[in-house]
């Protein structure tokens, strides 16, 4: 087993997404380890609070403007990367109202980079594209050389490598024209990152000397530690101990003489990482507590986690088991509570492999499997793509091989029947003159027919390989849609945990294809209350799971901002619309329709996005709670707000949200639609018995109504009776 060393792994200057240098109330957080100077003297929870503080009591104007975007930035810096998207879009709504356009830039840069810290790339981009654009407007071509390394920042954790250079060369032009020597080591830095990522680890290096260098000569020590750390995580990648460990120990002394805590604290995390592989861990574990020390006192909550794995491995490869499953329990609680899902992920393994050598096979598998589904999950949308797209190449490869093989056969028997026709005519007009030449053709013939059935031998032969290929790459896209359903069934919730909340309810579910578009959601909310929610996203199969994975995951985050169906169903359309770019020209008609109910007790709180909520009371009327006509994304808008209902039922009660499929199920004896009026009476004579034996009347009323006819969409009922 491996794990991510966040310590050792370009925590500088990799980290240096610059912010605004516009007002007064912003300092400059240069590098993820660097000093804050301003923290020096207060913690980051006091700069938070006193922030609230000043929220609180400030007036609708441009100061309010720039306290927001001091938060936003803050927040993200304690890894409350939700909050501060939150605040960050205040700011931004604000500025523009204002017509603020100076506060408009800083603030949609800070947001940018909340983003960029949630890993919400492409809201990332937007934002920090739109600062560009008004700060070229204004012509402040400071703050535009920091926008375009932001940018530089996002496309390089995107991977694309040739955009993040010309973004980063970019920021570097202009920052040698404005003749900041600072922003230019700073930019090289950078720059050394991107090649690293380009597996060029000698042009790394050579842009890292290029920013010691310069740094050295305006006598910037704190950016000459930033080099040293730098050039010491390329030789710990190329496995130059020495060289990394002298070039860690050069940064330390730097960060010791200027008392940088937090700097000092990476340093020695990055110190005690070399130790670790060197296998010192007598010399690795005192550098992490150092670390662990002044990550403590600062509160930085995401590095203490960072720091406890790195312990909890060298521990555990010293032997020391039982300490070692501390530091990965400390740090997978510590993740979850901060949503640090690299750091749970490396926390699982860590416990995995625990578990595994105490032989306690079941907690070793356990944290194992969320290791892997985390692991899995950041590329699972792009494995699913590829494996349609495989599909479709197989699909016209198979059908090319095969009628490319029946022509050349066909072509062969045409030439064969051609020839005999030959000797036919040489042998009726010279059948006397010409026997020893007929015995010469004949014997030609043979000749001819005996190669030709061998290159036909030879032809179905390859056309039998061909058709065995095709057959294992077929098994093999589809074992890769069978995988994509196991990541897919992992955001729906388990059936125990729904029972356990509502034990009179049902779900009937039942997807088209492997995989689907339909969904449905659960979690716990305040005070005894649940959510739970019918989906039905844009689709059926690979592209309806592409858009379950977004709205499971939105739904997710928004219940964690607000206990309102309206407000969350709000938060998600203006998620799924930035996610799939619909504010732009090229953003399509895919969404999602949903009801979703918050329940606590036997009162109901509904909202639903083109889906109904339907009532059946313990006297047997029938209520129907209509839905807001806007769907979820597509061509609804930003602002679009969504109706709320609170339903006040008595114990006994029915209800019952669904999407469309069962409804629309084609059948009967006219092979049309089942429609919703026949759905409504189904459910209106079986309302009253029990929610297994509903779930069981459904299901065999849908086969009998179907027959043999297909299932056109997938299937998904809920019904629930009001304790």
């Amino acid at each position: 087993m491996t794990f991510e060393l966040r310590f050792d792994t370009f925590t500088e200057t990799q980290s240096n997404m610059e912010r605004s240098r516009f007002s007064a109330l912003l300092f400059v957080l240069l590098l993820i380890v660097g000093s804050d100077l301003s923290a020096q003297k207060r913690t980051k929870k006091e700069i938070i609070d006193s922030l609230f503080r000043a929220e609180g009591a400030a007036k609708e104007d441009t100061n309010k403007v720039l306290i927001y975007e001091k938060l936003c930035w803050e927040l993200k810096n304690t890894g409350r990367y939700s909050e501060a998207v939150v605040y960050g879009l205040k700011g931004v709504a604000l500025a523009e109202k204002l017509k603020f356009n100076q506060g408009l830039a800083a603030s949609c840069n800070s947001l940018g980079v909340a983003f960029y810290r949630k890993a919400s790339f492409d809201s990332a981009e937007m934002y920090l594209q739109r600062a560009v654009e008004i700060n070229k407007q204004i012509g402040d071509t400071s703050d535009m050389a920091m926008n375009m390394n932001n940018l530089g920042l996002v496309k390089r954790d995107q991977g694309d490598y040739p955009m993040a250079l010309e973004y980063m060369f970019e920021s570097l032009r202009l920052k040698e024209a404005l003749n900041d020597t600072d922003g230019v080591a700073s930019a090289y830095g950078n720059i050394g990152i991107v090649y690293n990522g380009l597996d060029q680890p000698d042009t790394s290096l050579l842009y890292f000397e290029k920013a010691l260098k310069l740094s050295q000569l305006i006598g910037n020590e704190r950016d000459i530690a930033f080099s040293y750390n730098n050039m010491g995580a390329i030789y710990h990648k190329q496995k130059k101990y020495d060289l990394a460990l002298s070039s860690f120990q050069k940064a330390l002394e730097i960060k010791l003489r200027l008392n940088e805590k937090r700097g000092i604290a990476g340093s020695r995390a990055n110190i005690g990482a070399v130790y670790q592989e060197l296998g010192q861990f007598d010399k690795a574990i005192p550098e992490f507590d150092s670390a662990l020390v002044i990550l403590t006192a600062s509160g930085d909550r995401d590095g203490i986690a960072s720091c406890n794995n790195l312990k909890g491995l060298a521990l555990f490869k010293a032997g020391r088991t039982d300490e070692a499953f501390e530091c990965f329990t400390m740090a997978y609680d510590l993740a979850v509570q901060i949503g640090s899902t690299p750091e749970v992920k490396t926390a699982c393994e860590g416990l995995a492999m625990v578990y595994e050598k105490r032989k306690d096979w079941a907690n070793a598998y356990k944290y194992y499997k969320q290791f892997a589904e985390l692991n899995d999950s950041l590329r699972s949308d792009e494995k699913t793509r590829q494996a349609l797209t495989a599909k479709l190449r197989y699909d016209y490869e198979k059908r090319e091989a095969l009628a490319k093989a029946e022509e050349m056969a066909r072509e062969q028997l045409r030439e064969e029947e051609s020839r005999r026709q030959q000797l036919y005519v040489w042998f009726a007009s010279g059948a006397v003159l010409l026997v020893l030449l007929l015995a010469l053709f004949i014997y030609r013939g043979y000749r001819t027919k005996k190669k030709a059935n061998e290159e036909l031998d030879d032809k179905n032969r390859k056309i039998e390989n061909a058709y065995q290929i095709i057959e294992h790459k077929n098994k093999e896209i589809t074992d890769s849609i069978n995988y994509a359903k196991r990541i897919q069934s992992a955001i729906l919730p388990e059936a125990e945990l729904i029972s356990k909340h509502l034990p009179e309810s049902f779900v009937y579910y039942m997807p088209k294809d492997i995989v689907a578009g339909d969904f449905y959601y659960f979690e716990e909310g305040q005070s005894g209350s649940v959510f739970i929610g019918a989906a039905d996203c844009t689709g059926h199969g690979v592209p309806g799971a592409f858009m379950s994975l977004i709205c499971a995951r939105e739904l997710h985050l928004a219940n964690n901002m607000t206990g309102s169906p309206a407000k969350m169903l709000t938060l998600v359309n203006r998620a799924v619309r930035d996610t799939l770019r619909q504010n732009h020209l090229e953003g399509g008609r895919d969404g999602m329709d949903i009801a979703l109910l918050r329940i606590s007790g036997t009162q109901v709180v509904y909202s639903g996005a083109n889906r109904p909520l339907w009532r059946f009371s313990a006297s047997g009327d029938f209520e129907e709670i209509k839905p807001t006509k806007h769907g979820i994304g597509g061509y609804t808008e930003e602002d679009v707000k969504f109706e709320e209902h609170t339903v006040e039922c008595i114990s006994g009660d029915m209800i019952y949200i669904f999407s469309d499929g069962y409804a629309d199920q084609f059948g009967g004896d006219k092979g049309k639609k089942l429609t919703t009026k026949r759905f409504r009476e189904l459910l209106t004579g079986i309302a009253g018995l029990g929610c297994e034996e509903q779930k069981r009347q459904l299901t065999s009323y849908l086969n009998e109504w179907k027959g043999m006819t297909e299932q056109v969409d997938d299937l998904l009922v809920i019904g629930i009776r009001i304790q």
